[in-house]
């Protein structure tokens, strides 16, 4: 072969490969950009599936956590910041002890996983990070290793304090529901009853002073005839007997009949006060001061101390005066009587409760309360004073007036000895003072709010959790000051200021405004409505009371309280 022609073959065998090695970079680059496409699309699959989890992980109520068997914090949900208030941030890499009120709690949990691999809805007790006390739901399950080893626990925690407050609550107004019916049961009864007793009674009463006139008239006729016949007998009696002792008889059955009148007289009382005429606003610390001085001195006769600790400034209530006094007198009576020592004490104290009630509670340091008689303690007749002549009617008169005042009668054996009654009632509204609505979905800054506007005793407050239930309020409850955030779920804080601007009823009205991102654009919207008294949180306290103060038409400080 010539040289040409070889050279021909030559090249046409390196073209051959050529191609071949150009068809096989074709193909490998084909499937490369097609691993590359099926792994870009797995990562977006993934991002997308881990960006739906992330969102349900930061949205669920629960709280979700993830812990060592040691208890070391390696993943948390956000909601732990809105049931615990700690902040997530915080926690991770933290110790789970901190929820537990003790270690040995924490420790009996982990043993009841390790013996199950998991525990299904289990209540417990933990606390928030002010140390308060949570209810919730536990679910737990033990995740082991490919070795079978336990290396981890997962768990979800479902907020029921609330669940369980209201329970308590329906609980409680089912016993005084079936109290206030049994106690209008019995009013009727004992009604009937008196009625039926006075009259015997009232003629008794008049009989008996016709007796002693009598009895001394014919004591020396009596003498006379015996005279003649010392012997003679009168009704099976000498007649010395009759001169030592009928009077002493005819003294006792009229102190028999006399105390009959006084149950009958307390039964009409215990029937009639249901319905308490005259009520006025009053005081509840001048009910005190006035029961104080009616029972100090008979309670200073048995050795028993009465003290008082009375809360300052308390709004009044809606009451008569006299009844007032005799619900205290009745419990402060009762609990000196309970004492059998020579240490007693008795403390009245005064105070407004979580539902703001004016709250008056009358403790001692006696002998407590039997636990057969709590579910009779306000019948009439029930009494363990019967020897003492105790007719076991003060408490029942003290329920029906409690009850005539829309109040609450409560009581309870105390750990350290002897028992509390604690009666509550509806405050009236302070109408002379301002009215402020704080709005916002943060239930720790609406508690500090109220707390720092109610330390200036100035203002009437009421809160709002969204911008819903704010909206309701605003012609309910006709505030003279909104403070008012501006992010809440479904209606913000710019739909809120919309309202108040387009109502001419709200045109009054003056808003604060208070947000974490002052510069936020809704926040220059809120602007343009004419609301400009913005404040950042955490808040300048000084200055943003002093802004209350001035929205509110009050002094430029707070007023001192008037003493007395």
């Amino acid at each position: 072969m010539n040289p040409a022609a070889e050279n021909r073959k030559r090249i046409a065998e390196l073209e051959t490969q050529l191609a071949r090695k150009a068809k096989e970079l074709s193909d490998a680059k084909e499937s490369f950009r097609k691993q590359i496409n099926d792994r870009l699309q797995t990562e977006k699959a993934l991002r997308k599936s881990e960006e739906k989890y992330r969102r349900i992980f930061e949205s669920i109520q629960d709280v979700y956590v993830e812990t060592s068997l040691e208890g070391e914090i390696l993943e948390i949900s956000p909601s732990v910041e809105k049931i615990f208030q700690y902040k997530r941030a915080d926690l991770i890499g933290a110790s789970l002890n901190q929820f537990f009120a003790s270690a040995e709690n924490r420790r009996a949990i982990v043993d009841a996983i390790l013996a199950d691999d998991h525990i299904y809805n289990r209540e417990i007790a933990l606390l928030d990070k002010a140390g308060h006390m949570a209810h919730c739901l536990l679910n737990s399950v033990l995740v082991r290793d490919d070795q079978l080893q336990p290396y981890k626990v997962i768990s979800s925690l479902r907020d029921i304090t609330e669940t369980k407050k209201t329970a308590a609550a329906l609980e409680q107004a089912r016993t005084d529901l079936y109290q206030a019916q049994k106690m209008k049961a019995l009013g009727t009864l004992v009604s009937g009853v008196a009625h039926e007793i006075n009259n015997p009674t009232n003629l008794i009463m008049l009989n008996i002073h016709l007796f002693k006139g009598l009895w001394q008239d014919l004591l020396p006729l009596l003498t006379e005839l015996t005279t003649s016949n010392p012997e003679r007998k009168f009704g099976g009696l000498p007649v010395n007997y009759l001169e030592e002792n009928l009077h002493l008889l005819i003294n006792d059955t009229e102190m028999a009949v006399t105390r009959i009148a006084e149950i009958v007289k307390s039964l009409k009382e215990f029937y009639s006060r249901s319905s308490v005429s005259d009520k006025v606003p009053l005081d509840i610390n001048a009910a005190v001061n006035n029961a104080q001085k009616l029972t100090k001195t008979m309670l200073r006769k048995s050795g028993t101390e009465l003290l008082t600790d009375l809360a300052p400034n308390l709004p009044k209530i809606n009451a008569n005066l006299q009844s007032i006094e005799q619900i205290l007198m009745n419990m402060i009576i009762n609990a000196g009587e309970a004492i059998e020592h020579v240490d007693g004490q008795v403390t009245v104290k005064t105070a407004l409760d979580a539902e703001d009630r004016v709250l008056i509670s009358v403790a001692d340091n006696g002998k407590g309360i039997a636990p057969d008689m709590f579910d009779s303690l306000f019948d009439p007749f029930v009494t363990n004073k019967q020897e003492a002549g105790g007719t076991g009617l003060g408490l029942s008169v003290t329920y029906s007036l409690v009850q005539a005042h829309n109040g609450r009668i409560r009581f309870r054996n105390l750990p350290a000895g002897g028992a509390e009654f604690a009666v509550s009632f509806p405050a009236t509204a302070r109408t002379d003072a301002p009215r402020v609505l704080v709005v916002d979905d943060d239930d720790m800054f609406l508690q500090l709010i109220n707390e720092a506007l109610e330390r200036e005793d100035a203002y009437h407050v009421q809160t709002a959790a969204s911008g819903v239930d704010a909206c309701a309020r605003l012609g309910e409850f006709q505030p003279d000051v909104v403070i008012l955030d501006v992010f809440m779920p479904e209606v913000d804080g710019v739909e809120v200021c919309r309202t108040i601007q387009d109502d001419p009823l709200f045109a009054d009205i003056s808003v604060i405004v208070v947000s974490g991102v002052p510069d936020h654009p809704k926040i220059a919207e809120i602007r343009q409505m004419g609301f400009a008294t913005i404040f950042p949180k955490p808040l300048p306290m000084a200055e943003f009371l002093a802004a209350v103060r001035q929205k509110a038409g009050l002094p430029a400080e707070p007023l001192e309280a008037t003493p007395g």
